[in-house]
């Protein structure tokens, strides 16, 4: 017997007027969950392009095209969804061809969840903030040896394994996972104030490939 699916109260909808006070609580893949159950993504698969489009009303400066932000981006949606499966486990279901997405109740659960989580006053979100994964990561980091390395020698103390167990991925990962990581960690740091660490991150970004030709003293 399948798990039972969890209640959906349409009237926590983030497109009205809990929007405003979300978009500045909520992460890229909180919104990406939330679009997609503003979508129908509970019930049915959805188009990513329909994703993309729920998701740019949420929060338009995480999901816009980098030349035209007045358009949504189904690339920046694909790759929140990318970031919900890789970080978060199973939680989607795949369509035929990889171009729908809907929820298996865990995953429905998660998005109920982060929706009454952006629809909480800001009050409540501050208390809950020291407890979502998003700061709790963040703080991980600020206190990761190779952020030690950074504040005290430079950019160039840091090498390929210091940043891959930062990251929580393979030292031999493609460019492409390093830099996609380091985006969305970036994102994260601007979102809660984490300045000192944004800094070390966008230094990551712009060295990345000097940073993975330094195997350092292993």
């Amino acid at each position: 017997m399948s798990a039972p699916k969890p209640r959906v109260a349409p009237s926590q909808s983030l497109s009205g007027g809990g929007l405003e006070a979300a978009v500045s609580a909520g992460t890229q893949i909180d919104f990406a969950l939330v679009a997609l159950l503003e979508a129908g993504g509970a019930d049915q698969f959805v188009d990513i392009e329909d994703i993309a489009v729920a998701a740019f009303r949420l929060a338009p400066h995480h999901f816009c095209w980098r030349k035209y932000p007045q358009y949504p981006s189904a690339e920046a949606t694909r790759l929140a969804l990318r970031d919900v499966e890789q970080r978060h486990g199973e939680l989607l279901v795949r369509g035929p061809g990889g171009r729908t997405r809907r929820f298996n109740a865990e995953g429905l659960r998660r998005a109920v969840e982060a929706r009454a989580a952006l629809t909480q006053p800001p009050a409540a979100r501050g208390r809950e903030a020291l407890r979502r994964p998003a700061t709790r990561d963040l703080s991980r980091m600020e206190g990761h040896p190779a952020v030690t390395k950074w504040r005290s020698s430079g950019i160039e103390a840091v090498n390929r394994y210091d940043l891959a167990d930062l990251l929580m991925c393979s030292p031999s990962a493609e460019p492409g996972v390093f830099k996609d990581r380091l985006n969305s960690a970036t994102a994260a740091a601007a979102q809660w104030g984490r300045d000192d660490l944004g800094r070390f991150l966008s230094e990551c970004i712009a060295h990345l490939i000097q940073i993975q030709e330094n195997s350092g003293q292993r």
